[in-house]
This record gives C-alpha cells, structure tokens and sequence, in this order.
C-alpha cells in the first residue's frame, strides 16, 4: 500500500510509544506523565522496555544534556531586517543547511556549540550573501549528535536564535525524539507547534501543504504566502528548536496540482517560492527529493 503523510504521522506516534511497550514489568522512569505523555515542559516520558535479567536489550540512552536556555549574543534583535529567524534544515552529522530570509545585501552566521551547560561561540564566522530573498549556507565541520545554536548579525543587528542538533554518528544509539506536521490550513498560530517545540525534537518534518498558496499566480503572490506562515508562532517556536526535514504537496502550488497537468508558470513559481522558503539541499539531477 502506498504510504501517505497520515500514515507517516500514526508511525512516528507508534515509534515514540511502542519502546514503552516491549518489555515486561518495565517502570515508567517519571512519574509525571499525564494521559497525553507529556509532562508540564512538553517533554514526552515514555517507558523504554527491556529487563537485564531476562537477556532483552536495555533501554536505549537518553540525549545528553545540552544548555538549557537558547545561547545569548549580542546585538538587537530586529525583525524588520530579519522578520523569521534563522531556519536549520537536512542536518546530517557534520553538517547543515542554514539560511535566513533578511532585508540586507549581507550578513554573518555566528554558531555556538553546546558545551555542558554552557554555549561556546566558535570561529570563525560565516559570510552569506542574499540570493533573492534569502541568505543561505551550507556549514560542515561540525561534531555528530551535538547542539547547536546559530544566528544572523550584522552591524549591531541580529535575528533571534535558532537551536538545531546535529544527526548521530554512523555508530550512533540512543532515543530520538521526532516532530511532525502537515495541512496547516487553520487555527493559527498553530500552538500545538509551540508545544512540540517545547521538547526540542532531534529533527521535525514538514509534511507537505505548509502553505495554500491556492489563489496565487505571481512569485511574489506565493512569497507571501510563505512570509505570512514563516513569520506566525508556531513555526517561530519550531525554527528556534529545531531543524527541519520538509517536503511539498499540493496546496505549495495549488489545490489538486498534480504535476504534468498544471499550468507550468504557477509550477515553478510554487516550486521557487518552496525552495526559498525552507532549508533544503539539492537533490540529484538538481530534483527536490533527497
């Protein structure tokens, strides 16, 4: 059967809760669980299984601690150069994918790395250029399952600070924590994001209709769209915790686009705007799957 976001979303719960299932007299490691699985910060405690004496496998390692505020650079945060943020996207092991929509020519991405409790800057600081709307880089050189926070500055000015963790080492166990969302037609500022948020998933996925850019006809027109849903709350809190995985489906371009049967101007104007909107590396042949 071909699988489908829903699907996609009821396997992601399933994988979140089916470790709480697997073993045998094994105890809720926190007492504070409500019926949701979610304690008073938004984080999700859920038994991991396994007994040592039955010869099962433990319980996979928890994500080791990471500084508990989001790091504090300088300078003043100004939307009106930098209305959304940073966003981080395909985080792999060593590197990630960062960009932010700002009204400059030019600007610098400042990182910080997680170091107990602290945040340590590092150097040196990356140059970006705005390619239409955005600046965008792609940052190697940096440590497997590892926090991070970066942010866009420039004389004095600056966005507000996003937090992202690098993927595991090829070696790499332990449990993941995974977010995920599609269809955002409605009930802004999408709240249940902010709580999702909250936990600080190792990675959140965009599932397609982000955006319904129905009526659009122009570039700018589906822009616009994007600025509106980049700049509301819920995506805010997202961007500030974590990095993204997303794809498009049809309300990206229109209601029931499907491919080789739409008008092809409206196409690569969605196809542009979806580019430009979030952090994504190219796939093969210069396609979007990856």
């Amino acid at each position: 059967m071909k699988p489908t976001r829903r699907s996609l979303l009821s396997g992601i719960s399933a994988f979140a809760v089916a470790p709480g299932c697997s073993g045998v007299g094994g105890k809720r490691h926190n007492s504070r669980v409500s019926e949701t699985g979610l304690d008073d910060s938004g984080g999700a405690f859920y038994d991991t299984g396994g007994t040592t004496d039955s010869g099962a496998p433990g319980p996979a390692p928890v994500r080791e601690d990471e500084p508990e505020r989001l790091w504090e650079p300088s300078g003043e945060v100004d939307l009106t150069i930098f209305p959304s943020g940073v966003q981080v996207g395909d985080v792999d092991s060593t590197s990630a994918v960062i960009q932010v929509w700002m009204a400059l020519d030019d600007c610098i991405f400042s990182l910080a790395r997680g170091v107990g409790t602290e945040w340590s800057p590092l150097e040196p600081v990356i140059s970006v250029s705005r390619n239409g709307v955005l600046g965008r880089s792609i940052v190697d050189g940096l440590e497997p399952d590892t926090a991070y926070c970066v942010v866009a500055q420039m004389d004095g000015k600056r966005s507000t600070v996003s937090r992202f963790r690098t993927a595991l080492a090829e070696d790499g166990f332990r449990q993941l924590t995974l977010g995920a969302t599609s269809c955002l037609a409605g009930n802004r500022p999408w709240p249940s994001l902010s709580h999702v948020a909250r936990s600080r998933p190792d990675v959140f996925f965009l599932l397609g209709d982000t955006v319904y850019a129905d009526g659009a006809e122009t570039l700018e027109d589906y822009r616009d769209h994007w600025r509106r849903a980049l700049t509301t709350q819920g995506l805010q809190d997202v961007f500030k915790n974590t990095s993204l995985i997303a794809t498009w489906d049809d309300h990206e371009v229109f209601n029931g686009f499907a491919g080789l049967s739409a008008p092809e101007e409206r196409v690569e104007f969605g196809k542009t705007a979806f580019k430009e909107a979030l952090p994504q590396r190219v796939g093969p042949g210069g396609t979007m799957w990856r």
